[in-house]
Order: structure tokens, then C-alpha cells, then sequence
């Protein structure tokens, strides 16, 4: 989701400028991408959650689960299929 993506670009961007993604370590930012990718899925499990309950939705429960595994997870078997060939 939008969100998920925004915190992520925005953390790794913060992180980048503190100086603790080195571009002598090859990998290190692409990992940092990752392992933000779904860290932020609770911040996009929050705003869909946020954002179903304001048009008054009913299984928000469900709704922020969804959001915050669902997405994440297809993207992340998504990669490891692609990286297997």
C-alpha cells in the first residue's frame, strides 16, 4: 500500500543520510528495503484499519490483518520464486 511504501522510502532515505547504510557494503540497502517492507505493513494495517472505520466498516479486525500480512506476504513469495530461477 501507499503508506507502507512512503514510511519505507522515508526510513531508508533518514537512515541513508544518518550514514548507517554504507555504500561500501554491497547488499546493505537492499536489505534495508526489505526488512522495512515488512516491518511498515503494521503502519498500512493502521491506516487501512483508520481508513475502513471511517466508512464505517464493520470487520476492521480482519481488514488491518489482511493489510499487514497479505501484502507483504504475496510480495515476499513473489521474490523468493523469482529468486530461484
Amino acid at each position: 500500500s501507499g503508506i507502507q511504501l512512503a514510511m519505507m522510502a522515508l526510513a531508508v532515505t533518514v537512515f541513508a543520510c544518518f550514514g548507517f547504510l554504507s555504500p561500501a557494503h554491497r547488499g546493505g540497502m537492499v536489505q534495508a528495503l526489505l526488512v522495512l517492507y515488512a516491518f511498515m505493513g503494521s503502519f498500512a494495517g493502521y491506516v487501512s484499519a483508520r481508513v475502513y472505520k471511517i466508512y464505517n466498516g464493520e470487520a476492521w479486525k480482519r481488514n488491518t490483518l489482511i493489510t499487514s500480512l497479505f501484502f507483504p506476504a504475496s510480495v515476499g513469495t513473489v521474490v523468493f520464486i523469482v529468486n530461484l530461477f
